[in-house]
């Protein structure tokens, strides 16, 4: 979210924005009450109107407004004006720890500002941390390619093409 401290960056299954990026979120059995219809332990979800009972109260709405303004602040979505550096996305869409559309919101995000700066590489049927070695491979050299062509000449291209 800084350009001006990174000239580049390569992200493997990276979260673009905390909020939505909770929607899909039940892996752990945790309960995040920091959505209007929060998502529950094995996929369920609570009335559409609101929270379980027990967390009902006048103060909760505000609660949830408050901790999505934070997650967002947190978030590179929160400061997509922000990257303006090169960007590699990398993620199987099959990831079931982090949701694919976390990487198509990032990259429609950026080009909606009319920014070409961002590029995709989607491994299809691949999961949280890509299995296959050949995709492994693959992808290392993208990002030493990635990292190599748009870093500036000198001791940084050196170390990358050793």
């Amino acid at each position: 979210r800084d350009s001006k401290l990174f000239k580049a960056c390569v992200a493997i299954s990276g979260i673009f924005n905390w909020v939505s990026s909770l929607r899909y979120s039940t892996d752990t059995g945790s309960v995040y009450d920091v959505d209007i219809e929060p998502v529950l332990p094995g996929g369920f979800r609570s009335l559409a109107l609101g929270p379980e009972p027990a967390w009902a109260g006048p103060e909760w709405a505000a609660r949830v407004k408050k901790l999505q303004a934070l997650m967002l602040e947190s978030s590179p979505a929160g400061h997509v004006q922000n990257l303006t550096s090169p960007m590699l996305l990398i993620h199987g869409d099959s990831d079931e720890e982090v949701a694919f559309q976390e990487t198509l919101g990032a990259v429609r995000a950026v080009r909606a500002l009319g920014r070409e700066n961002v590029q995709a590489k989607v491994y299809p049927d691949e999961a949280h941390g890509l299995a296959l070695y050949a995709h492994q491979l693959e992808s290392l050299q993208d990002m030493g390619d990635f990292l190599a062509s748009h870093l500036t000449a000198g001791a940084y291209r050196r170390e990358l093409l050793v």
